[in-house]
């Protein structure tokens, strides 16, 4: 066997016959059989009869990525079996989180028989009972969290519902199987979009969610048509152009609009609606330029167990990155919040970059909370602007009596003569990479006199070695070493049309 690959197979804890496995090359019949979820044939039973008696259908959505695939899902599958259908993708701003009463007796009022909720609906308890007390049917496709039950008289498709429970999936995953199930076949449209809401929501890339991801990007790249090649001007699509390029662009449309106009990117994701495009960059390029300026303007956090960033008149759209932003520089759970358009009530996002389960914190706090829940490593909440004191005394107390063990940093012990093209080819045949499944990091040690700066302003660092080339972006040479261990990720140097590899420092240790 190959050393290098030796080495990766360790680092993964994976065995030959393990390797040969997750590289093969998956077919569609490899994917979960839909029928591994309870209830999803008298969801789809349910679908087909308001089909067959022509009744009217709303899909109700969420503001992100995965909000947006799996509302485009269900749409494109009634769509193609010719029903009525309507749907909404709510404002973060005008509507929040989830069906509200309000939009709930607009559905009402425009004669809805079925309201398909999807990435939301296991919280929204009040207008999913107003809507079955109106007489309107109810199905719920949704993974997040939840400890009451919706109302016995909802359908509910839930990753947390199967026969054989396996790795938690996205609402588009599930949203995906409803529509197999529908169709008696697999849409590619469907697959490619429940593929990029299971890589945007940082779904774990193990079991069916893995094969589902290996076979959306093959079949994406296949079809230069698809509405996502848009938004990049990649020759080639991976999990790493969708989740640093494309997938920042529809989520913050999605995030920042402040008019109700979201539903716009259905249109754009199932009918190629170009003249949004444009519309689509320029909103991105505005959050990451807010997002410069409020990362510019956070305060230190260094001294506390629990971060808990309040600020009035931030953009509600940010409040997720900048969390996420705090809880990747402290490696602490990180809360942002600002004012609501609730008088008196404040809301936002919470993140963690460790292991600690976020939703034992949220419960910790339930007395302060108005609202609260999500996944693992990410959620949003609300209060009472005059309970943030306790709120944050309450969650510091808690926070600081966690023990989070901070795992060691494993690596692959690379010499330089293994920074080759030869060995990326080898690394590549383990794509896709993610949540549950990261990239190798490679660690090489080096004399500290060879990394010299570069930049206008000094900021980046390069090795100077005629075996191998290194870059680090935003680093500083550490002092007082004679060596230093440079750990990173072996990648394509593309220049002059000559390709090489590079390791692309991500940490400098002594």
């Amino acid at each position: 066997m190959n050393s290098f690959l030796e080495k990766l197979l360790n680092y993964y804890h994976l065995s030959p016959q393990d390797y040969n496995e997750i590289t093969r090359d998956f077919n569609l019949v490899d994917l979960e059989n839909p029928n591994n979820f309870l209830n999803i044939q008298e969801a789809v039973t349910l679908i087909k009869k308001s089909l067959s008696n022509d009744e009217k259908i709303m899909v109700y959505g969420d503001y992100d990525v995965d909000g947006i695939c799996s509302t485009s899902i269900m749409v494109n599958t009634l769509t193609l079996l010719g029903g009525q259908r309507g749907y909404y993708l709510p404002s973060r701003y005008v509507d929040g989180y989830g069906i509200n009463l309000s939009r709930a007796q607009q559905i009402a009022d425009k004669g809805y028989n079925l309201v398909i909720l999807v990435d939301n609906g296991v919280h929204q308890h009040e207008a999913v009972s107003f809507l079955l007390d109106k007489g309107i049917k109810v199905l719920i496709i949704d993974h997040h969290d939840f400890e009451k039950n919706p109302d016995q008289r909802a359908i509910l498709v839930h990753p947390y519902l199967k026969k054989e429970k396996n790795v938690l999936n996205c609402a588009s995953y599930v949203a995906f199987m409803v529509s197999r199930l529908l169709l008696d076949g697999i849409n590619e449209k469907n697959l490619i979009l429940a593929m990029t809401a299971t890589i945007s929501d940082m779904m774990e890339l193990k079991s069916y969610n893995r094969i589902l991801v290996r076979l959306g990007i093959k079949i994406l790249n296949s079809n230069k048509n698809n509405s996502l090649w848009k938004l990049t001007n990649q020759s080639y699509i991976d999990e790493k152009v969708l989740g640093f390029d494309i997938i920042p662009k529809l989520n913050a449309y999605g995030r920042m609009m402040e008019k109700p106009v979201i539903s716009r990117l259905v249109e754009f994701v199932l009918n190629d609606d170009s003249t949004l495009v444009e519309e689509i960059i320029a909103v991105n390029e505005k959050r990451k330029n807010l997002l410069r300026k409020e990362i510019n303007l956070l305060p230190d956090f260094t001294d506390v167990h629990l971060i808990v960033y309040y600020k009035k008149d931030l953009k509600e759209g940010l409040v997720g990155l900048l969390a996420g932003q705090l809880a990747n520089l402290y490696h602490k759970v990180s809360i942002v919040l600002t004012d609501s358009s609730e008088n008196g009530v404040i809301k936002g996002s919470i993140r963690t970059a460790n292991d600690f389960n976020i939703l034992l914190l949220l419960d910790e706090e339930k007395p302060y909370l108005l609202t609260g829940g999500g996944h693992h490593s990410a959620g949003g909440l609300s209060l009472k602007k005059e309970d943030l004191s306790k709120f944050i005394e309450t969650g510091n107390l808690f926070m600081g009596n966690q023990i989070i063990e901070e795992k060691a940093e494993e690596y692959i012990d690379v010499s330089e003569n293994e920074i080759t093209l030869e060995n990326l080819q080898i690394i590549e045949t383990l794509k896709p990479f993610g949540q549950g499944f990261p990239e190798p990091l490679l660690g090489i040690k080096v004399k500290t006199s060879t990394l010299y700066s570069i930049g206008k302003e000094n900021q980046h660092l390069k090795v100077s070695s005629p075996t191998f080339s290194a870059i680090g972006f935003n680093l500083k040479k550490p002092e007082n070493c004679d060596t230093c261990l440079l750990l990173g990720n072996l990648e394509k140097n593309e220049f002059n049309s000559r390709v090489t590899p590079q390791l692309r420092i991500l940490k400098i240790k002594p």
